[in-house]
């Protein structure tokens, strides 16, 4: 299955700070990823909401990528090269980020390319039942939607299993009028303890 990576970096909050995430530290993760076996798309923006509230006055940067397997993002990963990634963003965060991996049904290409895209998470451990149901609550959630773009899938290196969903919206108006339409909002709440966030990607 392909494989989808999201990878959030807790920013130290400073002007001088985030210059030096990006226009030295993010140029130098892009020189270690690009044209690597298995990397299929790449891309950084910025949250704006957690859980429905306004974070978009911080700068925390979120990182998308896809892969064709695990094993090519491990290559990466391992390489000593990418040691000078390690080195050079240490200095900058508040806390390691820990580059989260899902077997999803498709690549994140469109998704991840929308103007804005929406990441639902639930943790389902090694329950299977709640599994079953946060895949069958996904599956009406994205259904009463008109072609919106998605995916879901489960998570390949986590230590507690998460079910992960991604929505790709075309504008802000148009997620809120999906959001706020008949039924979709009780669906919405079907997604029991779920975790969610707004990012737009496509630069800082």
């Amino acid at each position: 299955m392909p494989i989808t990576e999201l990878a959030i970096a807790s920013i130290k909050q400073d002007e001088d700070t985030r210059e030096a995430f990006v226009n030295t530290v993010f140029p130098i993760l892009l020189s270690l990823v690009d044209g690597k076996k298995g990397m299929k798309f790449r891309t950084a923006g910025k949250m704006l909401s957690l859980n429905d509230v306004d974070v978009s006055s911080e700068f925390r940067p979120v990182l998308g990528l896809g892969w064709d397997a695990v094993s090519d993002f491990q290559a990466v990963v391992t390489a000593e090269s990418f040691s000078t990634f390690k080195t050079a963003v240490m200095p900058l965060v508040t806390a390691p980020a820990f580059p989260e991996l899902y077997e999803t049904d498709v690549l994140p290409l469109s998704v991840y390319g929308s103007t804005l895209t929406e990441v639902f998470k639930v943790k389902v451990g090694d329950d299977e039942e709640k599994l079953e149901n946060a895949k069958e609550a996904w599956k009406n959630f994205v259904g009463a939607m008109k072609e919106v773009k998605s995916l879901n899938g489960v998570s390949a290196n986590m230590e507690h299993r998460t079910f992960l969903g991604l929505i790709g919206w075309e504008s802000e108006q148009s997620r809120e009028k999906a959001l706020r339409s008949d039924g979709v909002e009780n669906l919405k709440g079907c997604l029991v303890n779920v975790e969610s966030f707004l990012v737009k990607f496509g630069g800082f």
